[in-house]
């Protein structure tokens, strides 16, 4: 019976093991998620609990990626020339964007996205993108990796001290990082604001001279609306301060302004330039 129990033991970790490669046979917790990067770091206490009291089983959660990375692109900036202007959009020491992330918990059929159920993270980016000309609005959006993981539940042998694994109807959608790409897109339906009387300068507006180019920074939060493709659902991100990121214009041909979309230009997180 001693033999029987035995080879029954080492035939759960054999399974469990083949099952999830890289998983302890040992009677101790596992480490945290494994290589290539440990992206659902943070989230083993939560799905601890759920493998616990929702799965009933050990509270030793393991995560395993599904399929290959997928691309998201994240607005990250905006802005607007006028038809006798044009400008760029500029960053110096980079630009920090909080990541949504997905959850679900009946293996995809529905996903919940935000900061509480899914996961944000900040990257510094450094980018230098080309000068746009007249009458253009774009955003620019910067391209990040994302995984989705699924969840496992261990329960632990109290004779063997051995944990098998079973996996759960939870998966998590997970950004991994920049991948080193940013561009230009066609900015959607909005309201084009006219610089002319948008008050004093500076703090309303900046006077842009022909040829000279006038750069302005800010420090709010540009926050804007994507769809997470990998999960098929929007989810809302935010770029954050950052020392040197914002927008420079020139006017090509008579006299403009530089603006934004509130009324004191250090409060904008849009930017337009032009003459009316």
């Amino acid at each position: 019976m001693r033999l029987t129990r035995t080879c029954a033991a080492l035939l759960a970790a054999a399974l469990a093991t083949a099952l999830l490669p890289g998983l302890p046979a040992v009677g101790a917790a596992p480490d945290a998620v494994s290589s290539p990067q440990v992206a659902a770091r943070g989230f083993e206490t939560e799905d601890g609990y759920y493998c616990h009291y929702v799965r009933n089983a050990g509270g030793y959660p393991k995560y395993q990626r599904v399929g290959k990375k997928t691309h998201e692109w994240v607005a990250i900036g905006e802005l607007h020339t006028g038809s006798n202007t044009k400008g760029k959009f500029v960053t110096g020491t980079g630009v920090s964007t909080a990541l949504a992330g997905g959850v679900t918990v009946d293996a995809g059929k529905n996903w919940s996205v935000g900061a509480s159920l899914g996961y944000t993270k900040s990257y510094t980016l450094s980018i230098s993108l080309k000068t746009l000309g007249p009458d253009q609005h774009r955003q620019v959006v910067s391209r990040y990796d994302y995984q989705k993981y699924r969840l496992y539940c261990g329960t632990k042998d109290p004779r063997t001290g051995l944990i098998s694994y079973a996996a759960s109807p939870k998966y998590r959608y997970l950004p991994l990082g920049w991948s080193g790409r940013a561009k230009y897109k066609i900015a959607g339906p909005s309201t084009i604001v006219g610089c002319r009387h948008r008050g004093s300068e500076p703090d309303h507006k900046v006077f842009l001279r022909r040829g000279q180019w006038v750069s302005a920074n800010w420090s709010e939060g540009y926050t804007a609306t994507a769809s997470l493709k990998g999960i098929g659902v929007s989810a809302s991100f935010s770029s954050t301060t950052s020392q040197s990121r914002g927008v420079s214009f020139t006017s090509i041909r008579k006299k403009a302004w530089l603006c934004g979309d509130k009324s004191l230009l250090a409060d904008s997180t849009r930017f337009y330039a032009n003459n009316y």
